[in-house]
C-alpha cells in the first residue's frame, strides 16, 4: 500500500495528522523499518518535522530504542540531530537515559551534536546516564573530553552525586578517573557525593571517594553528619 501511494505524483509524503505526525514520524514511533526505509529513499521526505510534542522522527526512534531507524535517519545529510522536544531533551539525552549504546556512539560521531545540551531541568545526557545508573552510556560519554563531568540539574545533583545515590561504584570510579571532576560539589540541599554515599551507608562508594586526597570531610550537611562520622570511622579502619 505504501509503495503504491508513494508511486503517485500527487501524494504529499510530509502531510501530518491531527497530532502533527508525518508518515515518517509514525514509522519511527512504531519501529516500522520497512516503511521508514521507503520514505527515506525519497528526497522530498523531510526528516526534521516535529509533531505536537515537538518530537522529530529521530527523537521517537532514539527514545523507543528503534536503533536501525535511527541509523537510517542519521545517514540523511539534511538531518538535524540535535532538535529538542518540548522538555528540552535531545535524541542524545533520550539515548543516554535508556542506555542505547549504539545510538549514543552514532550521535557522538557527528559534529553537530552537543554532548552537554541540558534539558529544561538542567539535566545533560551524562546526568541522565548517571541518574539511571547505566554503566555503558556513562562510559561512552566520559570518553569524550568535551563532556563536562560536573554539570548538574536544577536540584544541583552532579553525575558523581547520582553515582553515590545509586550506589554505583563502577560509575563513580569512571567519573573519578577524569582529572577535571570536582568531587566536592554540593547539591541544593548542601549534600556532596560523600554525604550521599554515607547517607546510603555504602562503604564501597565511600572508600572510592576517600582514596582521593581532594575529598573534603566537612560536608556541611547536619542531617547526615552522624552517619558520615560513623561510616567514615569504619571506612578508615578498613583502608
Amino acid at each position: 500500500m505504501v509503495k503504491m501511494l508513494l508511486a503517485r505524483e500527487d501524494v504529499a509524503p510530509n502531510t501530518a495528522n491531527k497530532n502533527g505526525q508525518t508518515p515518517l514520524s509514525s514509522a519511527a514511533q512504531d519501529g516500522n523499518e520497512g516503511i521508514a526505509e521507503m520514505l527515506l529513499e525519497r528526497w522530498d521526505v523531510t526528516p526534521n518535522t516535529q509533531d505536537e510534542s515537538c518530537r522529530t522522527p529521530l527523537l521517537w526512534a532514539t527514545s523507543l530504542g528503534h536503533e536501525n531507524i535511527a541509523k537510517m535517519l542519521l545517514k540523511r545529510r539534511d538531518l538535524a540531530p540535535d532538535i529538542p522536544d518540548r522538555f528540552g531533551r535531545t535524541p542524545l539525552s533520550w539515548a543516554a537515559e535508556f542506555a542505547r549504546e549504539d545510538t549514543i556512539k552514532m550521535l557522538l560521531k557527528r559534529g553537530d551534536v552537543s554532548p552537554n545540551a541540558p534539558d529544561k531541568d538542567g539535566l545533560t545526557p551524562l546526568v541522565w546516564a548517571a541518574l539511571k545508573g547505566f554503566e555503558g552510556g556513562l562510559r561512552i560519554l566520559l570518553e569524550r573530553e568535551d563532556v563536562n563531568p560536573n554539570t548538574a540539574g536544577k536540584d544541583g545533583l552532579t553525575p558523581l552525586c547520582w553515582a553515590a545515590r545509586r550506589e554505583s561504584r563502577a560509575n563513580m570510579e569512571r567519573l573519578l578517573k577524569r582529572r577535571d571532576v570536582n568531587p566536592n560539589i554540593a547539591d541544593k540541599s548542601g549534600r556532596t557525593p560523600l554525604s550521599w554515599a554515607a547517607g546510603e551507608g555504602n562503604q564501597g562508594t565511600m572508600m572510592t571517594l576517600l582514596k582521593r586526597g581532594d575529598v573534603t570531610l566537612n560536608t556541611g550537611d547536619k542531617a547526615v553528619l552522624g552517619c558520615v562520622c560513623g561510616t567514615l570511622y569504619e571506612v578508615r579502619c578498613s583502608l
